[in-house]
């Protein structure tokens, strides 16, 4: 059973699946994929004992904490085949306001009140129906949302990711792209709306390019009007790197904006991830390599306490019912520290992801590894970085003779 977020969830359980049944020892292998997109270990870590109930699972595999550092990427790149909708690309994004929609009508024991906020049940329902692969109802759900509240952007949004119809799709992407254009505009410094998952759309829609020079309007606008913005600054680079506008883009980072983040510690990391980035698309491998160093460097200084509880929560649990513990490490980070929180435990196998994708870099750009960059130096994966997880996590699960005759012999 893989636990996670949304880099678990949809993402390389398949994969995994599909890896250690290829390896012919004797096992048949079932991946069960209980990531949750915008999970903390809070919420990874209650939810544990019920779903060990009902999977009864012989291991789990965890690769969790990017969430417990505030990072919470309003994406969800879901590859169910539930949907038929006419590209992958498109349904890959097609989850992206889902957490939005999640932090704007709270949680489940939410009081709503209707007066005031009449479309927000519709929003949370069409999630619901969404979830269950109800999309026609799901889609009524949302249209029954933009008629208690003709500017609701999230159910607008909805609709359009979930059409079928290219030109239905394109027509409702333009009404939100001009809404929000029209929050932007309108917004004071303190109310500036959420940049991320609206620029990660608007970016990365093929058909929606015709938009690159508006976007690029509005980013520089919001600096213009708040200097420390570092939300504007970071889809800005983004977009610069993407169009490989590099001197541009390492202008930015030398302007120091992405600085003004939640802490000193975690701007500068995210700014040396955007270094490293660079200077690893123009070929500066030496650059690349110590910025990445860098960044490690400072997040190496310690894990959350919320984390490191957490997992030693999990590991609990999962000795109590006889259960092997995978840790897997992101993408590009240290192992070291993740087997710093458990000390001189045993029973546990550890998967390293750092020098397997390092060395993937040698040969190709982050792009063919990671759809964003959302916790600076890694993202959720294309299906390239999703096999190369599996491949090391199904690496480090056979080569345990233990665990091996252990699933042989239950």
């Amino acid at each position: 059973m893989c636990i996670g977020e949304s880099t678990t969830q949809n993402q390389y359980p398949p994969f995994l699946e599909e890896v250690l049944n290829k390896s012919n020892i004797g096992i048949k292998f079932s991946v069960i994929d209980k990531g949750l997109v915008a999970a903390d270990t809070n919420l990874i870590a209650s939810q544990l004992e019920k779903n060990i109930k009902r999977y009864h699972p012989d291991m789990v595999v965890a690769m969790i904490g990017i969430n417990d550092n505030g990072i919470h990427m309003p994406a969800e790149f879901n590859r169910s085949s539930k949907l038929s909708l006419t590209s992958l690309k498109v349904y890959k994004l097609a989850q992206l306001l889902l957490v939005h929609i999640k932090n704007k009508i709270g949680t489940e024991d939410t009081i709503w009140d209707k007066k005031t906020e009449p479309d927000i049940p519709y929003l949370r329902l069409g999630g619901e129906l969404e979830a269950q692969g109800q999309i026609e109802s799901a889609r009524h759900t949302y249209k029954k949302a933009i008629e208690l509240n003709p500017n609701d952007i999230d159910a607008y949004f909805r609709l359009a990711l979930l059409s079928t119809n290219p030109a239905e799709r394109k027509e409702m992407l333009k009404k939100v792209f001009h809404f929000y254009k029209m929050l932007i505009e309108t917004a004071g410094i303190n109310d500036t709306p959420d940049l991320n998952y609206f620029f990660t759309v608007f970016t990365s829609f093929d058909e929606t390019q015709i938009y690159s020079k508006e976007l690029e309007g509005l980013l520089k606008m919001i600096l213009a009007r708040d200097s420390r913005n570092s939300d504007a600054a970071l889809n800005l680079f983004y977009m610069f790197l993407k169009q490989r506008r590099y001197d541009e883009a390492e202008e930015i980072l030398k302007k120091g904006i992405m600085l003004h983040n939640d802490t000193w510690s975690t701007g500068e990391a995210r700014m040396f991830d955007c270094f490293a980035i660079l200077y690893h698309d123009i070929g500066k491998s030496a650059l690349s390599e110590d910025y990445l160093r860098k960044a490690g460097e400072l997040r190496r200084q310690r894990y959350p306490e919320v984390t490191i509880n957490n997992y030693k929560k999990i590991k609990a649990i999962l000795d109590e019912n006889k259960i092997k513990l995978v840790c897997v490490q992101y993408p590009l980070r240290s192992i070291e520290n993740l087997k710093g929180i458990f000390d001189k435990e045993s029973n546990i196998i550890f998967v390293d992801n750092e020098f397997s994708f390092k060395n993937a870099l040698k040969k190709m750009s982050y792009k063919d590894l990671f759809i964003d960059l959302f916790a600076g130096d890694f993202g959720h994966c294309t299906e390239n970085g999703n096999r190369l997880l599996a491949e090391n996590i199904a690496t480090a699960i056979l080569s345990s003779t233990s665990t091996t005759r252990e699933l042989k012999n239950p």
